[in-house]
């Protein structure tokens, strides 16, 4: 009985993790691909992330090993040409540099609202 009891309790717990501590990485991946020229801009400039713009090598995780890096994210750029690049996060630094880029993107998008409203 009990270990029915704790088999349904972990299940409940993984899908709690599931749906709601996975949720920020997919709000945040969202507004990335609503902004991508802009998000591919921030990849580019930081450490934190990796992009590959030439296809995805087949020894890739040789040099992205799973246990440093999460990825790969599909990401289709409009300013290169709707190039599809391949983005990796680097495992315990990406949830600050996500906060950043967020907080970037917002803040273009206001930018973006506000020059809308003007012409």
């Amino acid at each position: 009985m009990w270990e029915a009891v704790a088999v349904v309790i972990l299940v409940a717990g993984f899908l709690c993790w599931l749906l709601v501590g996975r949720r920020g990485q997919i709000s945040f991946w969202n507004r990335a691909l609503k902004q991508p020229d802009a998000a591919y801009d921030f990849f580019k400039s930081t450490e934190v992330w990796k992009v590959f713009e030439d296809g995805l090598p087949a020894n890739f995780r040789e040099e992205m090993p799973a246990q440093d890096w999460i990825g790969p994210f599909p990401m289709v750029v409009p300013k290169l040409d709707n190039q599809k690049v391949f983005v990796f996060a680097r495992r315990g630094e990406f949830r600050q540099s996500q906060v950043t880029l967020l907080s970037l993107l917002r803040q273009q998008g206001a930018e973006d609202v506000g020059e809308g409203s003007e012409h």
